[in-house]
C-alpha cells in the first residue's frame, strides 16, 4: 500500500473506531493529512488549515485504544493519533516486540 494511502486508511480507522466531540471533524480532515516527517513509529503529520476546519477536540490524543495483531493474533504494537490546534498532527505506533516496526500495519490488523 502506498505510504500516503496507508497513514490515511490507519488515520480513518483509529478515529472511526471512537466516539468523542469533535469526530467529524477529524474524519474530514484524513484525506487532506500530509506526512511531513519522521520514522514509521512516529509520523509528523499535516493538515492545511485552508482545506478544512479545525476539530472541536483541540488537542491531546485521540481517546480510545487500538492494537496491531500479527497474523497469528499476537499483539505487536499499539497505535495513537495526536491533534493539535484542531487538527490530526501525528501517529504514533508504539510496539511490545522486540522488532521496531518498518511499515504501518494494515487496517485489518487493527483492534479497538
Amino acid at each position: 500500500m502506498e505510504h500516503l494511502a496507508a497513514v490515511r486508511a490507519v488515520l480513518q480507522r483509529l478515529i472511526e473506531d471512537q466516539m468523542f466531540d469533535g469526530r467529524e471533524e477529524l474524519l474530514a480532515q484524513v484525506p487532506f493529512v500530509r506526512v511531513v516527517g519522521g520514522p514509521v513509529t512516529h509520523l509528523a503529520l499535516e493538515v492545511d488549515p485552508a482545506t478544512v476546519p479545525p476539530s472541536t477536540f483541540l488537542g491531546g490524543r485521540v481517546p480510545g485504544c487500538a492494537w496491531v495483531r500479527d497474523s497469528d493474533g499476537e499483539p505487536v504494537g499499539t497505535l495513537l493519533v495526536w491533534i493539535d490546534r484542531g487538527y490530526i498532527a501525528a501517529l504514533e505506533y508504539g510496539w511490545v516486540t522486540d522488532q521496531l516496526p518498518t511499515e504501518l500495519p494494515n487496517v485489518e490488523q487493527i483492534y479497538s
